[in-house]
């Protein structure tokens, strides 16, 4: 959960709202198409087909969702419910590959519709993670038996006062420093809108795609 926060940039309540089939090695041919679209089955074909002539060799995941609480009307009852990303923001995020690797190790230990389920097999919007995870993740947790039973958990010097939004942050900062990137591939991982001509005349390149994986791999491997 944690990589894949940093190294794709993703929103907090969009990775609450990452579901298998958007994610790889399912997505793109497991991408649903379009059922909001009342064109129908032409619609769902033209996306799918899209989709996998783009990323079919380039591991990839789609933001499609986030999962936030929403209020009913009249007030007091607030209801998990999957949302368009923030700003309507959907795109697609090219995976280093050791990330691909790993999300789809995690994805053959579990059958949850969710990629990261919470302890209970539920979705991770109601476990609280910014309240109960975080702090055990940067500051460290004591041994813990029962079932949910866990080692010991060292503290990460340095990051005390980090929070989960803080890795959305690094990522960016990470591909503007070494300046090597179109602003626009950048922006658009970040699921930002350039204004004015920038906005409307540049576009992402599959190749743009990729040498940012690639760096993402290169820091990676330069970490380890």
């Amino acid at each position: 959960f944690v990589l894949t926060k940093a190294y794709t940039g993703m929103r907090l309540a969009e990775m609450y709202g990452l579901r298998r089939e958007w994610c790889y090695p399912y997505w793109p041919w497991s991408d649903p198409g379009w059922p909001e679209n009342p064109d129908g089955k032409q619609a769902d074909r033209r996306r799918r087909r899209l989709a996998g002539d783009r990323y079919g060799n380039m591991p990839a995941l789609r933001v499609h969702w986030q999962h936030q609480y929403v209020q009913l009307p009249g007030g007091g009852v607030r209801v998990p419910t999957l949302l368009p990303p923030k700003y309507g923001s959907h795109r697609n995020l090219v995976l280093p590959p050791f990330l691909a690797g790993l999300l789809a190790e995690l994805l053959e230990e579990h059958d949850s519709e969710w990629v990261f389920p919470a302890l209970s097999g539920g979705p991770l919007l109601a476990a609280n993670f910014g309240g109960r995870y975080w702090p055990q993740i940067v500051l460290g947790a004591e041994e813990r038996t029962g079932r949910y039973a866990r080692p010991k958990i060292p503290g990460v010097e340095g990051l005390e006062d980090l929070v989960p939004h803080g890795l959305r942050h690094g990522m960016k900062v990470w591909l503007d420093e070494g300046g090597q990137h179109s602003r626009v591939a950048v922006e658009e991982r970040m699921g930002h809108r350039l204004q004015g001509v920038e906005g409307v005349y540049s576009q992402v390149t599959p190749g743009m795609e990729r040498r940012i994986a690639e760096d993402l791999q290169g820091m990676w491997e330069a970490s380890q």
